[in-house]
């Protein structure tokens, strides 16, 4: 569960306080509809404008439709029908340059070491704060 009671540490043990977003749109993809609509409430309160699909087949007919206006997605890595880095591999074929933060819990496949190389990609473990999240969003979607 990605929620959690106090803040994060983050590069050099600083905490960070939530970075405020600009209307930009996040399609956020997690099998667990629970979690998936406490982080889009979550980030709609930072400023953004979301999209959830509660897996990656759902999540790629909804890039599809609206990919000219994406300017990031957050996707669980492990789902059943699709997972995160299979919808990543679809979703770079429409637009290679789309930034994705993946959330994981663990990776004992060592799924990540085939996508770690890729540009535009960000990883962050679970149990995260929202704070980070917001951070990590804002420095993804800037470069």
């Amino acid at each position: 569960m990605p929620l959690i009671e106090q803040r994060a540490e983050v590069i050099n043990n600083e905490v960070t306080e939530p970075v405020e977003g600009q209307g930009e749109m996040i399609l956020l993809v997690d099998d667990e509809e629970d979690v998936c609509d406490i982080v889009s409430e979550v980030l709609r309160g930072f400023g953004y404008t979301v999209l959830a699909a509660y897996n990656g087949e759902k999540a790629l007919e909804v890039y599809k439709i609206n990919h000219d206006k994406i300017n990031l997605i957050i996707t669980d890595l492990i789902m059943p029908v699709m997972g995160g880095l299979e919808l990543l591999a679809k979703v770079r074929q429409i637009n290679e340059n789309v930034p994705v933060i993946a959330v994981t819990g663990s990776d004992k496949n060592n799924e990540l070491n085939a996508a770690i190389h890729l540009e535009h990609f960000q990883v962050i473990r679970k149990p995260y704060a929202f704070d980070a999240l917001s951070k990590l969003i804002h420095d993804t979607i800037s470069h």
